[in-house]
């Protein structure tokens, strides 16, 4: 059973969900005894092991002693109630992760629609009302709040009919508004994320959506819910996505409008919207704007302070060598070191977390010039194609600064590697990066470059203007310095 989709998901389950998930086992409401009395003992088999997951009692032989008599045992008996039980974690994940976790206007729904159906309008009349004052004392409004309002203010729009009575003035559009807030709200965060993803990633046709949300923006800014704080900052951030070039005013303003609201938008909205501003300034960064590094810097630090970079598990890969990038950069090798320490077992999302932290921590060395260090960090093994392409591309900066002789034919070798990728491997603009990196670094080992101040400059230019390179800065760093 060691590598089976049922370990494998239980894996994922922290100790409170693991008891969570024994409460639901147990409940007579989800299963019928018989059910129950076959997926239990698995399970609790399974729990007397948990951490232990290559334990040897949780072999399918050992397995099958311990729930089957020698008799009635057999692996495809065990594997149809471990298929049981699995069907039965997903249910339970159904139920504990479904996305509107507001149940009480479900219940309440749910419990004025019960009155309605036998008559007691006047008790149905009650639980709405009550259910509309929770709903309008809450602080905090997400895309669930603005659906539950919809349904609340419908609830009261149906009550008025089915009694008979002349609803009031504008009382349905009243009851639309949240509904349309709810779906802009959804439209625009899918199209912000698309927009992020088109500037760094691969380009995307977005013309349909855009002009969708130019549309309709005069028509919901007359009826006034353009002021809704959430629908506020997520328009002005889409444009400000929209645009080709990077605008300090832009992003100051937007920077201004998420601390002004942090109050009134759920956390989970605030972590997207904080990822779309580092984009922002990360990306104008990557194109040569170098000044920015500390102020990146300093908000990566205030936004991991505060939980925006990290979730309860841990720590993404980007997000690590971003934090990593950026410190390096502002040279504050301190700060990194305890960095990569803190959180080197919390990096989730990766195949190998040490592959990551040995590439960051090489990084580390690199830049305190331990070449010998960042060296012995590095192997040619990631799955990762993106840590597999910048490892070489590390190891060809490390032997330019220690003048390898190897050089030039490690140079020529991460040519022919590039050259061999296939296009599902590796996007085109990654792939036209790569070369240019490599075709800028065999400039710079000329000589005639680094010697000529004409020619210098005409490099650097060139490389400013490259629109597709990796490792710019540094390129740009090694002809400043005159190597």
């Amino acid at each position: 059973m060691h590598k089976s989709k049922l370990i494998t998901t239980l894996q994922l389950f922290t100790r409170q969900e693991i008891s969570r998930l024994q409460e639901f086992l147990q409940s007579p409401y989800f299963y019928s005894e018989k059910e129950r009395n076959q997926i239990l003992p698995l399970y609790q088999h399974i729990l007397a092991h948990y951490g232990n997951w290559n334990h040897p009692n949780l072999s399918k032989s050992h397995t099958l002693t311990v729930i089957y008599s020698k008799e009635s045992g057999s692996t495809i008996k065990l594997e149809k109630l471990m298929s049981k039980l699995q069907q039965c974690i997903h249910k339970f994940i159904a139920i504990e992760y479904q996305s509107n976790k507001d149940s009480l206007v479900e219940d309440s729904i749910a419990t004025i629609h019960f009155f309605r159906k036998h008559g007691k309008f006047n008790i149905a009349d009650h639980q709405l009302a009550k259910a509309k004052k929770n709903q309008t004392s809450k602080k905090i409004k997400d895309s669930i709040y603005y659906l539950n309002e919809f349904k609340l203010n419908r609830d009261f729009f149906l009550d008025d009919a089915l009694k008979s009575k002349t609803p009031e003035k504008n009382s349905f559009g009243v009851a639309q508004e949240p509904l349309d807030i709810y779906y802009l709200l959804h439209k625009l965060e899918y199209a912000c994320t698309l927009l992020s993803f088109s500037r760094f990633r691969k380009p995307i046709d977005l013309d349909k959506i855009t002009q969708f949300l130019e549309n309709v923006k005069p028509i919901y800014a007359q009826s006034g819910i353009l002021e809704v704080p959430i629908l506020k900052t997520y328009y002005y951030t889409f444009e400000i996505l929209r645009k080709p070039d990077f605008a300090k005013e832009d992003y100051s303003n937007l920077k201004l409008m998420i601390q002004k609201y942090t109050n009134v938008i759920p956390k989970k909205t605030l972590i997207i919207l904080k990822s779309l501003l580092r984009n922002l300034i990360i990306r104008a960064f990557n194109r040569g704007a170098t000044e920015l590094a500390s102020e990146i810097f300093e908000n990566q630090k205030i936004d991991l302070a505060s939980g925006f970079l990290s979730t309860e598990t841990g720590i993404l890969p980007s997000t690590f060598k971003n934090i990593v990038t950026m410190g390096l950069r502002a040279k504050d090798f301190v700060w990194v070191d305890n960095f990569l320490e803190k959180y080197k077992d919390k990096i989730i999302g990766a195949k190998s977390s040490k592959e990551i932290y040995n590439y960051n921590r090489a990084c580390y060395y690199f830049e305190q010039k331990k070449y010998d260090e960042a060296l012995a960090l590095l192997n040619d093994q990631y799955v990762d194609i993106f840590y597999k392409n910048a490892t070489k591309r590390l190891e060809l900066k490390i032997l330019y600064e220690t003048n390898s002789e190897i050089l030039d034919s490690k140079i020529d070798a991460f040519k022919i590697y590039i050259y061999r990728l296939s296009e599902k491997s590796i996007l085109h603009h990654k792939r036209e990066g790569n070369n240019n990196f490599i075709n800028f670094l065999r400039q710079l080992r000329n000589p005639k470059s680094t010697f000529s101040q004409t020619r210098k400059d005409k490099l650097k230019a060139k490389i400013k203007e490259c629109k597709f390179i990796t490792e710019q800065i540094w390129l740009l760093d090694k002809i400043s310095s005159n190597k």
